[in-house]
């Protein structure tokens, strides 16, 4: 090809110019040059690069948690929307099969339901007594945004409960990343996680605590350690590549910028109190006057003044020097918005979420930008599912029905083992139009009624049974509701034992991507 390239060239059919290197051809991204050569382009492993950060970032992302408003903004965004105020709804969706027709299990549903939430309650649903499970998914979650991760372990025995089953919550400073070596067998272990030879967590490796340094608030996790298989705890993290061991702060991207503007913000904050006192000072130029004593000193001997509005500090005589701070000036808004701007992408926030600014939003952008951040929470709500919810159900239905604190045949777990979480939703701007647009789509068959229902966080046959008990109660008083429609909602309620439209396979299963081919399997 170069003889072929030279002939053309010496002909006049080639010019000098378009004969390029392979390497000149190669990405932009990675040149190196004047402009690019503090750009890192050695590969490390996704471990090696937590493992070097991972007590600083999550020590710092709690600083920022305490200390920085924006960073608390997020967080609470966090619970506010991947759990919200009810938590998690469990619907049971075991079926039974008439002539090869899927049917609901309602008592067998109902029952595992009652006691599920029965279970959740704080005396029950961890060891300590403390928390419901409710409040545990907003720990778990909140740690996991802040921290990168965190670890739940499984309990079992009756000692604890009735249901032989409850949770201890682990922070993720007990699992010691400085753990690292070789297990015979071709295993390893990895921060605290042991491995087998195809990288599947088998073990975790906890820190035993050290009484006498907690009390006193220090956190310094080694040996010796207690093994606790994998069958019995659970590690959430939410992995970003596939030899990822341990997790990292979702707040890092942004974590250097926060900080910087807080510090940036104070500046701003203090100019702005010094110039609003409108200072001055009287020194003499001669230096022939007595030298400034200030008003007292702090621990190094350095001279300080209190001032108050309005005050004159006296540091000589005869001439006056004015101080007058004029920062922040007109550029402060729109440089706290840009950089605000940059942080909310990170966190995979809106500005109007992360700034609580809206003064600039139309109905049209709000809707824009609020719906591709709640894309992102559903995201997350259905990595919880999988990762958490489903996982700590399965563990408790097999100790329930063992225990038999639900009274139901064990040899049909894996029927009962048909969990649906439903999460929280949120109604839009206008949510007339909404119930409009669902109306029109359940009358194309483009939606069904439970779909509808889901999407808002709730359940068919929980509104239906409300809506039959409240036309049960009017009717016994004597009032009949009007309901502003023509239906009175009694004609889509199902039989006991009857599949209805309402029942049929391919309503949103657990993660909301619909449960079709499990339930025809």
């Amino acid at each position: 090809m170069g003889i072929f390239r030279t002939f053309l060239r010496d002909f006049g059919y080639l010019h000098r110019s378009e004969i390029k290197s392979p390497a000149s051809r190669a990405y932009a991204a990675s040149k190196m040059g004047r402009l690019t050569g503090d750009w890192l382009t050695g590969a490390t492993s996704i471990d090696h690069d937590i493992r070097a950060g991972l007590v600083a970032v999550r020590s710092r992302a709690r600083d920022l948690s305490q200390n920085n408003e924006y960073a608390r903004a997020y967080l609470r965004s966090v619970r506010k929307n991947v759990v919200g105020s009810e938590g998690f709804k469990l619907q049971v969706k075991a079926m039974n099969y008439v002539d090869g027709m899927p049917v609901p299990d309602r008592v067998a549903n109902s029952k595992i339901e009652n006691a599920f939430w029965d279970w959740s309650r704080p005396e029950t649903a961890t060891v300590t007594g403390k928390m419901s499970f409710r409040k545990v998914e907003e720990v778990v979650v909140e740690t996991t945004a802040r921290e990168g991760d965190f670890f739940v372990r499984f309990l079992r025995g009756q000692g604890f409960n009735k249901y032989g089953f409850t949770l201890q919550l682990v922070e993720p400073d007990w699992i010691d990343e400085k753990l690292n070596k070789d297990v015979p067998g071709g295993g390893l272990i990895r921060m605290g996680v042991e491995l087998d030879r195809w990288r599947r967590p088998v073990a975790y490796h906890v820190s035993e605590r050290n009484a006498s340094a907690e009390l006193w608030g220090s956190v310094i996790p080694s040996g010796p350690y207690k093994r606790i298989p994998a069958s019995d705890m659970v590690h959430v993290f939410d992995p970003e590549r596939a030899d990822q061991t341990r997790g990292i702060s979702w707040m890092a991207p942004s974590m250097l910028a926060l900080h910087n503007l807080q510090g940036y913000v104070e500046g701003a904050i203090i100019n702005a109190r010094a110039g609003a006192n409108k200072l001055g000072f009287f020194r003499d130029p001669t230096s022939s006057g007595e030298e400034y004593t200030g008003d007292t000193t702090d621990g190094s001997e350095n001279k300080i003044a209190t001032c108050e509005p309005g005050m004159f500090e006296d540091i000589g005589q005869k001439e006056f020097v004015p101080y007058d701070p004029k920062y922040p000036d007109q550029q402060f808004d729109p440089f706290m918005k840009t950089i605000l701007r940059g942080i909310g992408s990170g966190l995979g926030l809106a500005y109007s979420s992360i700034a609580n600014d809206q003064r600039e939003a139309t109905w049209s952008s709000l809707r824009t930008e609020l719906g591709e951040e709640r894309e992102g929470w559903k995201m997350i709500q259905s990595w919880l599912i999988e990762t958490f919810l489903n996982r700590v159900y399965a563990e408790w239905l097999s100790m329930a029905l063992l225990t038999q604190a639900v009274a139901l045949p064990s040899a049909k777990y894996d029927k009962f083992n048909s969990p649906k979480w439903i999460g929280r939703r949120w109604y839009w701007v206008d949510p007339l139009k909404e119930v409009q647009a669902n109306k029109e789509a359940i009358a194309a068959k483009l939606k069904s009624a439970t779909q509808v229902v889901s999407e808002d966080g709730g359940d068919i046959e929980e509104l239906y049974q409300e809506i039959k008990a409240e036309q049960e109660l009017a009717a016994e008083y004597g009032v009949t509701p009007d309901y502003g429609g023509t239906g009175n909602g009694k004609e889509d309620t199902a039989q006991d034992g009857e599949p209805d439209d309402q029942s049929r396979p391919g309503d949103g299963k657990g993660n909301g991507k619909g449960g079709r081919s499990r339930l025809l399997v």
